[in-house]
């Protein structure tokens, strides 16, 4: 019996790779009340293959991930949570909810479009075979434009797990890659900064001194606190004569709109918590 079409229909998962597999739930067993929340038996991913899911919450008793493989969210989700009571996974395996990025257009526009903020990841896992997993939360790119687009923020990662071994868990790729070992990607993704900077420093020329003599200005980053400090030919003799006066027209507002914007965005947070305990599915509360 071919049980993917009923997979895709109620459950909506979007799409299954060629050789990927998964288990249908017959509907008496299934919550009614829970139209968002996708309950299989398994849900298995070959060597190499992806699989995409468009179900924020995923229920199943067995989590299987050969080398290689990838399951990746939907970009419409704003969030994924998964649930398995038995987990295997491989190596260089990837789960994703990177966000989208914004477009590169042949002809640029004057506001780039921005990237999406990545979705947030809630794993409750039971793990009995662990090789490599990536976590992959990063923002998405900003596209291009006279005004650079913004990078979209971090998706916040929360792993709750089950595990009768250690679990390396780190935000960084160690260059000895070892067993049973999850890395966690959730920055905020790239953009424009450098153009962005000059358009936002030109602009503030201007405004710095309203009322007298346009100014140049010179900024500074201490590379300990990471804080700025902007100086003027006030107090610095070492800044050159003035600029000629940049005229922005309708743009100067929006060089100041998308800074503000822009220090809205952030990396998302990382917890973590091993239980002594296999991880029971009515303990999971949303």
């Amino acid at each position: 019996m071919n049980t993917t079409l009923p997979i895709l229909l109620t459950l909506n998962i979007v799409f299954w790779s060629a050789t990927s597999q998964a288990q249908y739930v017959p509907q008496t067993k299934r919550q009614t009340e829970a139209t968002n929340t996708a309950r299989l038996q398994s849900i298995h991913i070959q060597e190499k293959q992806e699989l995409v899911i468009s179900t924020p919450v995923v229920f199943c008793d067995s989590l299987l991930m050969e080398d290689e493989a990838t399951l990746k969210a939907a970009a419409s989700l704003k969030s994924l949570t998964i649930y398995a009571q038995y987990c295997k996974i491989g190596t260089h395996c990837i789960i994703s909810t990177r966000g989208r990025n914004g477009a590169q257009n042949v002809q640029v526009p004057v506001q780039g479009e921005s990237g999406a903020k990545a979705a947030d990841v809630n794993l409750h896992l039971n793990i009995y075979a662990l090789g490599s997993l990536t976590i992959d939360a990063n923002g998405g790119n900003g596209g291009n434009g006279e005004i650079p687009g913004l990078y979209g923020s971090g998706g916040h990662v929360n792993i709750v797990y089950y595990a009768p071994f250690v679990v390396n868990i780190s935000k960084r790729k160690r260059r000895k890659r070892k067993k049973a070992v999850i890395v966690v990607r959730n920055k905020k993704g790239r953009m424009n900064l450098s153009k962005l900077r000059k358009l936002r420093d030109q602009e503030e020329s201007n405004q710095l001194d309203g009322n007298s003599q346009l100014m140049r200005i010179k900024r500074t980053v201490d590379p300990k606190t990471k804080k700025t400090t902007i100086s003027t030919r006030h107090n610095d003799n070492s800044i050159r004569a003035i600029a000629p006066p940049k005229n922005f027209g309708k743009n100067g507002t929006l060089v100041s709109a998308t800074e503000k914007e822009r220090i809205k965005k952030k990396d998302g947070k990382l917890s973590f918590k091993r239980l002594k305990d296999p991880i029971r599915s009515g303990a999971i509360k949303f």
